[in-house]
């Protein structure tokens, strides 16, 4: 089945609405990864050049200022979680399309002969697998299953990404 082929309107909605939360998990997770690697990289020059300005004999105020800035970009780094989100973001994109393919595909818990029967498949959560509730926000575990609090419904997803606690 192509997508050319998603010609009933449950099926234009939903896969609509998979598309727009692949792409937005795609695009978070670059922008949390660039900022992660922007503030790490700040953290590493401050920390490296303070012993060169301590072995220069500058100013005890331009050494101390490159340990503040050292810190304060770190407390940035770990108070908005731009590694966790990226990892998390990033799983949960590739769970996303993983599923979606399958889906494509015919393959996995989709083999089934209709789009009647596959429909539900994908848009409950009554398989048992990994769940992924797509919206924009935190994973949680919540009773053994991934969940993404945002579009108000779940979608299964065949893998779980990495999560914990983004507070």
């Amino acid at each position: 089945m192509a997508e050319a082929e998603l010609t009933t309107p449950a099926l234009r909605v939903i896969f609509a609405r998979l598309d727009e939360q692949i792409r937005w998990y795609e695009s978070h997770s670059v922008a949390h990864k660039r900022l992660y690697k922007l503030l790490k990289g700040m953290v590493i020059m401050a920390g490296a050049l303070t012993p060169i300005c301590a072995a220069l004999h500058l100013s005890a105020a331009i050494t101390g200022s490159l340990g503040v800035i050292a810190v304060v970009f770190e407390s940035i780094q770990q108070l908005n979680q731009h590694h966790q989100n990226w990892l998390t973001y990033r799983s949960t994109g590739e769970a996303l399309k993983h599923e979606k393919y399958l889906y494509l595909a015919c393959a996995g818990p989709y083999a089934v002969a209709d789009d009647a029967a596959r429909l539900p498949l994908l848009a409950e959560p009554e398989r048992g697998r990994a769940r992924v509730l797509l919206g924009p926000a935190d994973a949680l575990h919540v009773e053994g299953s991934l969940r993404v609090p945002g579009l108000g419904r779940w979608l299964n997803v065949a893998a779980c990404c990495v999560v914990g606690s983004l507070w």
